[in-house]
């Protein structure tokens, strides 16, 4: 089984849905089915991690019932990482030519 690592803000949590007088919102739709999927059925590790410390997304996890085994504020090691941040490395060439361009005119503001 491979071990998945999972941003939390905006791949578990949703942080635009925080209700009033609240620090943190729901989970994104369809989250929980897919850890769920993921490592109660599937048997993938699942690693949360985060730039907000352990003892803050935990209680969280449990209130919404969405398993995991670790969670961490470091980059963990892992066999595929999920993040909305990311892109997929290939090499310089392609990165400049291509993906740096599509994330320059995503995150724009005018």
């Amino acid at each position: 089984m491979a071990i998945l690592a999972i941003d939390f803000d905006n791949v578990l949590h949703d942080p635009t849905r925080v209700a009033e007088g609240k620090v943190l919102g729901p989970p994104m739709e369809g989250a929980r089915d897919a850890i769920c999927l993921l490592r109660n059925e599937m048997g993938h590790t699942i690693v949360v991690f985060s730039v907000k410390p352990p003892e803050v997304i935990a209680p969280w996890m449990g209130y919404f019932d969405i398993p995991y085994d670790r969670i961490t504020n470091q980059k963990p090691i892992a066999d595929l990482y999920l993040d909305d941040k990311g892109c997929r490395f290939y090499n310089w060439e392609e990165f400049l030519a291509h993906q740096l361009p599509y994330f320059v005119d995503a995150v724009r503001v005018d």
